[in-house]
């Protein structure tokens, strides 16, 4: 059977362009597959997620102009661009209030078990991390971006001696509020809620765009300081007790944050920024592990901003092939035998003491 072959394609690498109507660099030009020639610059198709929608087809312009093939390339007025909706923010007091009741919360005990109380509330402190009593022992995640504005909460219940967040099929307490009391039930999906579409009440859906869990420490710091970025919220809080003089975020999630969009990364700019994926298969039909996946990605970033971007492949040399979904909490995490914490008296990891490459 032959296969049919389209003169004029969209160009099937991942460079990508200006788009003439939303500005963004995520416009994917058209080819001529035998000169290997870009078409005029306004044909093509922007792929910004939820955003643009900016499409100009060949055959559009082969309609409007008559021509077969283009030869004399001229730039075409763009549309006016849509109105941007702003951006909401939600009440800071709903974060506000949350900063309290550290006794009943699962991740705070969590901490504490690791680096003691006074590490672990300097931690929530610095990250903003409260109580929620949507499951009894839940903790709350804020995103809050470098002007001190709150754009999403995450809601996630962890088990308080492990740290893992509770998946599907636990039993937990999730508070009724119109009993006003506790229900015991067993979960259906885990343990985590994006907490904000209608946080006030309103038939009006808010539009709140993410930004990457920690981003407010962003303000607090020089760009000679290195970021890193983990997939999780908890492995970037116990990676800043390790190495302190970084400035850790967290995507919360392998495409969380929706952190492939410039409106997220731009965040970024200028800055010397290094990634750590998650060790283990991101696509189980392709085989792509999250390395890959991530790899790519970044590859995308260093073309649209300016800065230093590199994916770490720690994970992957240290790890090995047959561990899967692991992060780097994990390889972090050795506690002591006997005390059961994860700094030793005189305050530097115990994983030191079982790991001396680590160390160096």
């Amino acid at each position: 059977m032959s296969t049919l072959t389209y003169r004029y394609s969209l160009d099937k690498t991942s460079k990508k362009h200006n788009c003439p109507q939303c500005g963004r660099k995520r416009f994917v030009r058209v080819v001529d597959s035998e000169t290997k020639e870009y078409l005029p610059d306004h044909i093509g198709r922007c792929d910004r997620e939820g955003g643009c929608g900016y499409e100009y087809k060949w055959s559009e312009w082969k309609k409007e102009t008559g021509n077969d093939r283009p030869q004399a390339w001229q730039q075409r007025s763009a549309q006016a661009p849509e109105p941007v909706q702003p951006v909401d923010f939600l009440p800071g007091h709903y974060l506000y209030q949350s900063l309290r009741n550290y006794e009943q919360n699962n991740f705070h005990h969590f901490l504490t078990s690791l680096f003691g109380g006074r590490i672990a509330g300097k931690l929530c402190e610095e990250y903003l991390i409260g109580t929620s009593r949507h499951w009894k022992g839940a903790a709350v995640f804020p995103q809050i971006d470098t002007a001190g504005n709150v754009r999403q909460i995450k809601i996630m219940l962890h088990n308080q001696a492990t740290g893992k967040r509770v998946k599907e099929g636990a039993t937990v307490e999730q508070y009724n509020r119109f009993t006003r009391s506790f229900d015991t039930i067993t979960t259906e999906r885990p343990c985590s809620l994006i907490y904000g579409k209608y946080i006030d009440g309103s038939t009006k859906a808010l539009n709140l765009q993410q930004v990457f869990f920690g981003q407010h420490l962003l303000a607090e710091s020089t760009n000679e300081q290195r970021v890193c970025i983990t997939e999780s919220e908890k492995t970037a809080i116990i990676a800043s007790v390790y190495m302190p003089g970084c400035v850790w975020l967290a995507t919360g999630g392998a495409s969380g944050c929706r952190w492939r969009e410039y409106e997220t990364y731009q965040a970024l700019k200028g800055r010397s920024v290094t990634f750590f994926p998650d060790h283990g298969i991101f696509n189980k039909k392709t085989g792509k592990t999250c390395y890959q996946e991530w790899c790519d990605r970044v590859d995308r970033i260093r073309e649209a901003i300016p800065g230093r971007f590199r994916v770490s492949d720690l994970l992957e040399k240290r790890l090995g092939e047959n561990l899967q979904d692991q992060d780097l909490a994990d390889l972090l995490l050795i506690r002591d035998q006997t005390a059961g914490v994860a700094l030793t008296d005189a305050g530097y990891p115990v994983m030191w003491d079982y790991n001396t490459e680590v160390k160096q």
